[in-house]
């Protein structure tokens, strides 16, 4: 209930405005909702080739790789990469859990062992967290969590801070990623979802997977609103 309200007053003060056509009401309005460049086709996450409802190809399938993956948008369209850069860098959370929602509709699962999956989202360091306000993986896994009826947990903490990934190139994001993140204390589940905004090489999510499955994680899904 606080939550509602508090959302109210927001709106009341800082009013959402479509990113597309500039009326007021929402960031994406129903009449634009449809026009966001969704994904033509999913990307093995590992050779970032074509691949059937994102699910790894057997070649390239290791010990330590995600099982699939499931990129909504394309950052490429205008309004996309649009709401994502001016929700992190205009600090507006609201963005995220609008975009959140709409992708959330176009994701089509059909595996009747959904519901074994938690939600992880993709963690930031302390620093930035209290930097930024909210971390913005965390939201969207919040509003996929409603939709699917799945439990979030934040069982991967990030204790060291990277440089930016947008800096750097397929070789220097990975090496920039290793060792970042760790378990938190506490039981560790069988079957996960990583949450994050964007994927770009995949690099976060790999190496994020290589972490949760050392520690005793069977599969791991990904989910990202928009792929560069």
């Amino acid at each position: 209930m606080f939550d509602e309200i508090e959302i109210m007053i927001k709106d009341l003060i800082f009013p959402k405005q479509c990113f597309s056509c500039r009326t007021w009401g929402n960031f994406i309005c129903s009449e634009c909702e449809s026009g966001l460049k969704v994904q033509t086709f999913q990307r093995c996450i590992v050779c970032q080739k074509p691949s059937l409802s994102g699910w790894t190809h057997p070649k390239c399938k290791k010990r330590y790789a995600p099982e699939r993956l499931i990129s909504i948008f394309d950052y490429h369209s205008k309004v996309v990469s649009s709401l994502i850069n001016t929700g992190k860098s205009g600090l507006v959370p609201e963005i995220f859990s609008d975009l959140a929602f709409i992708a959330a509709r176009k994701i089509k699962i059909r595996d009747e062992q959904i519901w074994k999956y938690i939600l992880c989202p993709i963690p930031q360091t302390k620093s930035k967290a209290r930097w930024r306000g909210f971390n913005q993986a965390e939201l969207i896994a919040r509003v996929l969590s409603k939709h699917f009826s799945l439990a979030v947990d934040n069982i991967l903490v990030k204790p060291k801070a990277t440089r930016q990934q947008k800096e750097l190139n397929k070789e220097q994001r990975a090496s920039n990623l290793r060792s970042a993140f760790s378990v938190s204390l506490g039981p560790i589940p069988k079957q996960v979802i990583l949450v994050d905004d964007i994927t770009t090489t995949g690099s976060t999510f790999l190496e994020a997977t290589i972490v949760l499955k050392r520690a005793g994680v069977k599969s791991v899904w990904c989910i990202a609103i928009a792929q560069d």
